[in-house]
Formats: structure tokens, sequence, C-alpha cells
């Protein structure tokens, strides 16, 4: 997967968001607007934030460590490689897991937080790209 088909991604799940946070809002339930407001504008933000912050921030941090210390630039980049690694992995067994928690207890409203450990996959495989190719 390159960087183009992961921003492809990151749009349609992004498009994905809107909606499910719409039908959120729209549809009727035991919640006050307010809430599901709230609801919406968090699942929205934080798939944002979540790939955002993953997919700029390790390469942001060795760009800076290259400026002021470039003799660790080693390390720091195979520990930020590290870090992105986890970023893709970790989302995987969190994923299972909730899965087999949301079935056991019939919540499939939670269902929405995939969304979040995806935008954490796709932000980490960026990020994993952006390192590779500043070595």
């Amino acid at each position: 997967m390159n960087q183009f088909q992961i921003i492809s991604l990151y749009r349609l799940f992004a498009i994905m968001t809107l909606v499910i946070g719409t039908a959120i809002i729209i549809i009727p339930g035991e919640l006050h607007l307010t809430d599901k407001l709230w609801i919406a504008l968090s699942l929205n933000l934080s798939f944002h934030i979540v790939y955002q912050f993953i997919s700029r921030a390790p390469i942001g941090l060795l760009e800076q460590i290259q400026n002021d210390k470039p003799a660790i630039k080693k390390v720091a980049h195979k520990l930020l490689k590290g870090f992105s690694i986890l970023f893709i992995l970790a989302p995987i067994p969190a994923s299972i897991l909730l899965l087999i928690s949301i079935v056991s207890e019939d919540e499939y409203e939670s269902l929405v937080v995939l969304l979040i450990f995806f935008a954490l996959f796709l932000g980490g495989y960026q990020s994993k790209l952006k390192l590779d190719e500043n070595k």
C-alpha cells in the first residue's frame, strides 16, 4: 500500500464517520440532542486527530532530532519506526477484544470505536512509509 492509497482510505473512512455521526443525530433514540451532537462530534474529531497526529508526529520528531542532535538520528529513527509498527499492530488485537466484548454484552453501538482503531492503523502505516523514505 502506498501513501496515495492510505490517503484514499482515510478520506473514505472520514466520510463514513461523517455519515455515522449524522445518523446518530438523526435517528431517534433515548439520548437528548446535545448528547447525540457530542457523540457525533467526538467520533469525527477523534478519528481525524488520531490519524493526523500518528501520521505526522514521528516524522516531525525525527526532523527536529536531525536538526538538534544528528548523532542520535539512527537510534531515534529505529525507535520512531518501532512506534509506527506498534500503531499498526496494536489495533488488531484491540479490535478483536472489542468485537468479543460487543457481542457478549450486546452493545453494538460501540462498533464506532473500530473507526478510531482504523485511523490509528492508517496513521501508523503512513508514518512508517514516511520514516522509510527519510532514512
